[in-house]
């Protein structure tokens, strides 16, 4: 697969308006631009420092650039401590698109060093990254009954997603009766560029549109907004699944979930909290599965889960591994709020797979999945006319019953998470 020789990258900070220029080779020349809902007052020059490198990184793994050509400086120690995570990118990306390992790109340009930024904020003030999904919705939720005071923001950025997660935000922001802040997100040539550099992208159902390493950009859009409103802490939305798990890959242990990692969060935390000090970044559901996070937002405010949007195609297809995986939850737990296109049940190839290739654990989300298939069994809620329910009560659930026992507690119970304060409480 042909790869950059040079990627350059410039942004500049007008007003409200950041825009990150790049330059790969004779091949791609355009900008990113991302509207903020405040002008970033007093932090702008480290904001720019910030997107060069981080926003670098992102062009950089997108592209699998050989060198990062920064024209406007950058400082050797900030970059040397983002490498980590620039070089899980690129290993994620070797993975995913069944290429050789890569090194992490060679970087250019004059040097200079970045001074902490002076800031005047608040630890217990959060800004939340708000997708409308289950896990920042119901991060949302932990935060508040933790004492925080939170700022909601919403980018626009998940390519293919964008409509259904903004109307889902806008919904979720009417039923709490709450703002949020929109951030606008244009980035006309990514499709083009991802096509041009991956074979695993922006294929239905299974190959979503979403950008690996978002949160190189998401961190500093939210960092950005949350200052100006006194928030010193920026909450994700990552869970347990994506938090640890790792697949082998020639010879070398691969963080599957890139910037969704524990490892990458640790990285990007000390990072900010060296040049941003008393900011930090944690996830408040990082301790939760994926079934634990769904029957903890049903039990806690189920009309808020029927309003969120977590299909990787923005339409609750019913066919994806996100709406599959509710599909099952939501079964398990006798609910009917998630209306979807198809009946997964029949439709979801990933769903069949799942049942009748059931020993091949390697599979995205398996334990909830066979769990929640096990709860709806044992439960007798189905019917004759649902032969693969039948085929998994006769062949697979009596196979690995015990074992779902064992993996059924774990999943409801959550797990330690570094970067999640001690104190954090989840009712």
């Amino acid at each position: 697969m042909q790869r950059v020789e040079v990627l350059t990258v410039q942004s500049a900070i007008r007003g409200a308006q950041v825009e990150i220029k790049y330059t790969m080779d004779a091949l791609f020349e355009g900008s990113i631009v991302i509207g903020l809902p405040v002008e970033p007052v007093g932090i702008s020059s480290h904001l720019k420092e910030l997107l060069d490198l981080w926003g670098g990184a992102f062009l950089a793994q997108l592209c699998l650039a050989k060198t990062l050509n920064v024209p406007d400086g950058y400082d050797p120690v900030a970059w040397a401590a983002l490498l980590p995570v620039v070089q899980q990118l690129y290993d994620v990306r070797a993975y995913r698109d069944s290429l050789p390992l890569m090194q992490s790109p060679f970087i250019t340009g004059p040097t200079r060093s970045i001074s902490p930024a002076q800031l005047d904020a608040d630890p217990a003030k959060a800004v939340l990254l708000w997708s409308g999904g289950v896990d920042s919705t119901l991060a949302d939720l932990l935060l508040k009954d933790n004492g925080y005071e939170t700022t909601a923001v919403h980018v626009q950025l998940n390519e293919g997603a964008i409509a259904g997660e903004t109307a889902a935000v806008l919904e979720l922001a009417r039923h709490f009766g709450r703002e949020v802040k929109v951030v606008s997100f244009d980035f006309p040539e990514f499709l083009a560029i991802a096509g041009r550099f991956s074979n695993v992208i922006d294929h239905f159902p299974s190959d979503n549109a979403i950008p690996h390493g978002r949160e190189l950009l998401l961190i500093p859009i939210a960092l950005a907004v949350g200052i100006q409103y006194g928030a010193a802490t920026v909450a994700l939305g990552h869970e347990y699944n994506a938090w640890t798990r790792t697949v082998e890959y020639r010879g070398r242990t691969i963080v599957k979930c890139d910037t969704q990692s524990e490892s990458a969060n640790l990285v990007l935390d000390a990072w900010i909290s060296r040049f941003f000090p008393s900011a930090r970044v944690f996830s408040p559901i990082a301790p939760l599965s994926d079934y634990l996070k769904f029957k903890l937002l049903a039990d806690m405010d189920v009309e808020a889960l029927a309003r969120t949007s977590a299909c990787f195609w923005g339409r609750n297809c019913g066919v994806c591994g996100k709406c599959t995986l509710h599909y099952l939850l939501q079964r398990m737990l006798d609910l009917s709020v998630i209306e979807f296109e198809v009946d997964s049940l029949r439709e979801s190839a990933i769903l069949r797979r799942m049942v009748l290739d059931f020993e091949d654990r390697s599979q995205t989300n398996w334990r909830e999945m066979q769990v929640a298939l096990s709860s709806i069994v044992e439960s007798g809620s189905y019917s004759a006319s649902e032969p693969l329910l039948v085929y998994y009560a006769q062949h697979v659930l009596p196979a690995i019953a015990d074992e779902l026992r064992a993996i059924r507690v774990v999943l409801s119970s959550p797990q330690r998470a570094r970067l999640v304060p001690e104190c954090f409480r989840y009712g």
